[in-house]
């Protein structure tokens, strides 16, 4: 049961694999088409010299002012939750890893029996 179980997960490792490359780029692809659609249509929140720029000439309004910085300790939560993500995404990834290591030192102490 133990090897089965192995073999279906090597299996989905596989095809997760090989379709990885297009899901990622694709996923990149958009990543960076919304980050250049946000550029153009709202830089208040993507272009910090845009902002910059504004609040030297004057031209924000105090209401605009007040909601960034209210809005900023949400921001600064959602960054420590993403990074908090990726490290358990992280545990996730080492936690096959070992996985793998596992199956391939039954699979090399099965050889070595079957040699002997």
């Amino acid at each position: 049961m133990r090897k089965q179980n192995d073999l279906q997960f090597l299996a989905r490792r596989k095809r997760l694999a090989v379709f990885w490359n297009a899901i990622g780029t694709l996923l990149i692809i958009i990543l960076v088409g919304l980050l250049g659609w946000l550029f153009l249509t709202t830089p208040y929140l993507v272009n910090p010299v845009y902002v910059s720029r504004q609040i030297l000439a004057g031209t924000v309004e105090r209401s605009t002012l007040e909601f960034m910085a209210m809005l900023l300790p949400f921001v600064v939560l959602a960054i420590f939750a993403v990074i908090g993500a990726v490290i358990g995404f992280g545990f996730a990834v080492f936690s096959n890893e070992r996985r793998y290591h596992r199956m391939i030192d039954n699979l090399h102490t099965t050889l070595d029996k079957q040699r002997t």
